[in-house]
């Protein structure tokens, strides 16, 4: 698993985690701030954010080696969302410097035109992007009803963007559609999490969410599932934080002297 680890005045790097083997590796060696890992289907490179001049977007071999590739830069600050199952695009967020609002856009990897497709440009926070397993279909959350509900729409071969069709009931965030199942889950604001079976096609069918397990929030990225929807990460608190209850004492100096009388 590839994670950001925040190093206190050091900024934050990502490292690489073997599961079965309990060892880790740091990505990139360097002053930069990298964060926001996302891996390529096969398993071969490593999309991330680094804060250069603004948060720009690059790729590198999963093994550390090889040189950095410049995915995205743009005139404004940006952040990883997805790389699809094919291999082909990549979903990103750019952040309007004016209202820090994110607007989600997909591009062509290593395409002679750097246009973005797919461009969700609203007054809206949408963000946590995800593509469907055939490519056909984005969710993401987005703040457009007054709080955040999680969306699908399908996506042309010129990568003009159909209608909406909301996909959580009363409220959600994160999505996430797993390569090889046709199952999407998200975070309801009880921080329970969702599952709903998720048909797509010409059109998208969508069932009704049913709740998994309680999470507890730790976090910006609270959690992720692997690519068969079988097993899931979650990011928890290292330890509660708890505080000693105070004692409180009235009138010592007057209890203080009533003992050192009585002791003489």
């Amino acid at each position: 698993m590839a994670v950001q680890r925040e190093d206190g005045a050091d900024g934050a790097a990502i490292w690489l985690f073997d599961v079965a083997r309990g060892a880790s590796t740091r990505l990139r060696s360097g002053a930069a701030y990298d964060f926001g890992p996302v891996w390529s289907p096969d398993g071969r490179r490593i999309m991330f954010v680094s804060q250069r001049e603004r948060w720009e977007i690059y790729e590198t071999g999963s093994n550390g080696e090889g040189d950095e590739v410049l995915v995205v830069k743009e005139g404004e600050d940006l952040v990883t969302e997805d790389w699809s199952s094919d291999g082909k695009y990549v979903m990103y967020g750019a952040i309007a410097p004016q209202t820090r609002m994110t607007d989600l856009l997909a591009l062509r990897r290593g395409a002679k035109s750097s246009r973005p497709i797919a461009r969700a440009r609203t007054s809206f926070d949408e963000n946590f992007g995800r593509f469907s397993p055939d490519r056909r279909w984005i969710v993401y959350q987005s703040d457009e009803s007054g709080r955040y509900e999680i969306y699908a729409r399908s996506v042309s071969v010129d990568g003009t963007l159909g209608g909406k069709t909301t996909v959580s009931v009363n409220g959600g965030i994160e999505p996430r559609w797993p390569r090889k199942r046709n199952e999407l889950f998200y975070i309801r604001p009880d921080n329970m999490l969702m599952a709903v079976e998720i048909k797509p096609g010409a059109t998208l069918e969508v069932g009704t969410p049913r709740p998994l397990f309680l999470t507890r929030p730790a976090g910006v990225l609270r959690y992720d599932v692997t690519a068969d929807g079988e097993r899931f990460l979650v990011s928890v608190p290292v330890e509660d934080s708890t505080s000693a209850p105070a004692t409180v004492v009235l009138n010592w100096y007057e209890e203080l002297k009533r003992h050192v009388l009585s002791d003489r």
